[in-house]
C-alpha cells in the first residue's frame, strides 16, 4: 500500500505538501493527494502537474487529468491523485506546480499554483536508476494515433475544415520546432540536448492534444464523406523535412559566413579552411588548471569536472558528493571559469554553500569521517600535481 501525502491549494493559489517519509528511487512507494481547494469552483476543462527532479533534462509533464479513469494521474471529487514514480523520486528532490486549463471565447485559459518541494532520504542509486523508463506524454500520442487510425477507416460524410485549419496550425508549429532545433544544434550536437528539444515539442503539441481529445468524441458522430488523403500527403511532407542543417560556410570577401577568427584567437583557419591551434596565442594562465584537474582522475575512484559556469551541473555534482558519503568514492574535484556558489551536503547530509573563485581547484574527500573541502589556486596547483589528493 502506497503512503499517502496531503496536499492543499488555498485561497492564494499556494500548494502546501506534507513531507516524504520515502528514499530516492522508490517506484509507487507514495501517492499525493491533492485538494484543488479554489480551481474546484472554477468548472476547468482539465488539469497537468509539472515536475522538476533535478536532473539534466528540466521540466517532466504529467498526463492530462480530466476523470477518474486517467492514468496515472486522476481526479475524484475534487482530489488529485498522483503516484510517485521513480523517474519523480530518482534525484532525490522534486518540484512540483498545478496548472488549470480552460478553453475559452478569447482562447485558452491557464492558470497555475505555487511551487512545492518534496526531498527524498538518500538511497543506493546506480546510472541505470537515473534514466527514464517511461513518459507518459508517449502513451497520450500512441492512444490519440489509434483514434485517429479508427477515424481513417471509417466512412464519414461532412465536411472537414476544423481538421484542415489544424494541420495548418501543426505546420507553423513545426516551423517553429525546426528553427529552434536548428539554432540547438548548431550550439551542442549531442544527443541528449536534441532529446531535451523534442520533448519540448511534445509539450507544445501536448496542449494541441488536448482540444484534439474533446473533438474526437464529436468526428465519430459525423458522416462524413470525405477522405483524409490529401492530411496524409501533408504529413509524409512534413515528415521529410530536414531537422537541422549540416554544414556552415566560412565568412569570406564573397560569401556571408558562419564563422571569422581574430587575430588574437587560439584558433586559426588555413587557405584551404581547416580549423588548428595558434600555440603563440594559448593562454598557460588560463590552461594550468585543467591539466593538473585531468592529472587527477582515478576511474572508479576520483571523478573530476570542469566547467565554464557549474550552476546547470548542480545534481551532478550532488550526486558524486552523496557517492562520496557512502563510501563509494574515494574524491570529487571540482573547476569553474566562473566565480559563482555550489551547494552540497555534509557528512551530517545538511546543505553547504561554498564560494567557487575562478581557476581554483576543489577537492571534496571525507577525512575521519568528515567532508572536508580544500581549495587549490594559484600556486597552490603546483603543490595538488606533484601531492596528489
Amino acid at each position: 500500500m502506497s503512503n499517502v501525502l496531503t496536499a492543499i491549494i488555498d485561497d492564494e493559489r499556494n500548494l502546501v505538501i506534507s513531507p516524504s517519509e520515502g528514499f530516492a528511487g522508490e517506484n509507487n512507494a507514495e501517492i499525493i493527494e491533492i485538494d484543488i481547494g479554489p480551481f474546484a469552483d472554477e468548472d476547468y476543462d482539465f488539469f497537468i502537474l509539472n515536475f522538476e527532479n533535478f536532473g539534466t533534462k528540466g521540466k517532466i509533464v504529467s498526463n492530462i487529468i480530466r476523470t477518474s479513469a486517467d492514468e496515472p494521474s486522476y481526479i475524484d471529487n475534487g482530489v488529485i491523485y498522483c503516484p510517485l514514480t521513480s523517474q519523480l523520486t530518482a534525484y532525490g528532490k522534486l518540484r512540483l506546480q498545478l496548472e488549470a486549463h480552460k478553453s475559452g471565447e478569447k482562447g485558452e485559459l491557464v492558470r497555475k499554483s505555487s511551487v512545492a518541494e518534496l526531498s527524498f532520504k538518500p538511497s543506493v542509486m546506480g546510472e541505470e536508476d537515473m534514466m527514464d523508463s517511461k513518459s507518459s506524454v508517449y502513451g497520450r500520442l500512441e492512444n490519440i494515433e489509434k483514434l485517429v487510425d479508427g477515424i481513417i477507416s471509417e466512412d464519414f460524410g461532412a465536411s472537414i475544415d476544423d481538421l484542415s485549419k489544424r494541420t495548418d496550425s501543426l505546420e507553423e508549429a513545426s516551423e517553429e520546432a525546426d528553427s529552434r532545433l536548428d539554432t540547438a544544434e548548431g550550439k551542442n550536437d549531442s544527443a541528449e540536448k536534441r532529446i531535451g528539444d523534442a520533448e519540448n515539442r511534445i509539450d507544445v503539441a501536448e496542449k494541441r492534444i488536448g482540444e484534439a481529445e474533446k473533438d474526437i468524441d464529436g468526428l465519430n458522430a459525423l458522416e462524413i464523406s470525405q477522405t483524409l488523403e490529401d492530411h496524409g500527403v501533408r504529413i509524409a511532407v512534413l515528415e521529410e523535412r530536414p531537422v537541422g542543417i549540416s554544414e556552415v560556410p566560412f565568412a569570406s570577401e564573397s560569401v556571408t559566413g558562419g564563422f571569422r577568427i581574430s587575430s588574437s584567437s587560439e584558433f586559426v583557419i588555413d587557405d584551404n579552411g581547416t580549423i588548428r591551434f595558434n600555440y603563440n596565442n594559448l593562454n598557460h594562465y588560463y590552461m594550468m588548471p585543467v591539466f593538473v584537474l585531468g592529472s587527477l582522475y582515478e576511474e572508479g575512484r576520483v571523478v573530476v569536472f570542469s566547467a565554464e559556469s557549474l550552476s546547470a551541473y548542480a545534481s551532478y555534482i550532488e550526486q558524486n558528493v552523496i557517492d562520496l558519503l557512502m563510501g563509494t568514492l574515494d574524491a570529487l574535484a571540482i573547476l569553474s571559469f566562473s566565480a559563482e556558489t555550489v551547494s552540497y551536503y555534509n557528512e551530517n547530509y545538511e546543505t553547504k554553500q561554498l564560494n567557487v573563485q575562478p581557476r581554483h581547484i576543489y577537492v571534496f574527500k571525507m577525512v575521519d569521517a568528515v567532508l572536508n573541502v580544500r581549495d587549490y589556486g594559484e600556486n597552490e596547483l603546483r603543490t595538488l600535481l606533484l601531492e596528489g589528493i
